[in-house]
């Protein structure tokens, strides 16, 4: 049986206050595309939208929600120290004036790859930054050397490769878990352990010269 509404905002609180953004943001959009006017869905894409860094989308959904709801507490509250608050955006950090985003493997099939890449590419996009792939060795296409196998099948997308960003001794990294030292390195905490399963919303606003992307990122 199908979770209730309450249920579903339910658990969207309890992952947004574990620090996951990607769930709850899943949950309310599916929610608000029954019922445009759930109060609660939207106050929780505000604070998703806070998270995320985008701060004009967070006090519009907090306004939508006064809109609906002119007693709703929590998006006054929530409102009133947003609004309080200076926009203060963290300037970017770049190499050269570039940033980047290195793109590794899925692991899975092929077309699977595909669509984490081409997912990756609108990300590098969005947030202006060059895209670099990598399938590595947990790549199921790799020939078992060093070589980036997505080259075998398709053009590199940009000049740039993995070698290229590790030499770059001024870059820093988002999520913390990579460094120079270790961008080679398939499975890093991918799917347990701090900055594990990271989706699209977590790379918006990031300030960091090289931004990896190693969990599933589809174009949807």
């Amino acid at each position: 049986m199908e979770p209730d509404v309450s249920e579903q905002l339910a658990h969207a609180a309890n992952y947004l206050a574990s620090g996951n953004i990607v769930v709850p943001d899943k949950i309310c959009r599916d929610i608000l595309d029954i019922d445009p006017t759930n109060i609660v869905a939207l106050n929780i894409l505000a604070i998703v939208a806070i998270h995320a860094g985008r701060r004009s989308d967070a006090i519009d959904h907090f306004r939508h929600v006064l809109r609906l709801a002119p007693s709703f507490g929590p998006a006054e509250r929530n409102l009133r120290q947003l609004e309080a608050m200076p926009d203060q955006v963290p300037p970017p950090h770049t190499v050269d004036g570039r940033r980047f985003l290195l793109i590794k493997a899925w692991g899975f099939g092929f077309w699977a790859d595909v669509t984490q890449v081409l997912g990756a590419l609108l990300l590098a996009e969005i947030t202006g930054r060059i895209p670099v792939t990598h399938w590595g060795k947990n790549s199921l296409f790799t020939d078992g050397s060093e070589r980036d196998a997505f080259t075998t099948f398709f053009e590199p997308v940009s000049t740039y490769t993995v070698d290229g960003l590790a030499a770059m001794k001024d870059a820093d990294f988002f999520p913390a878990k990579w460094r120079h030292d270790n961008l080679r390195q398939d499975d890093n905490a991918k799917w347990e352990g701090d900055f594990s399963r990271l989706g699209t919303l977590d790379y918006l606003s990031r300030p960091e010269t090289i931004a990896v992307a190693d969990f599933y990122t589809g174009v949807i």
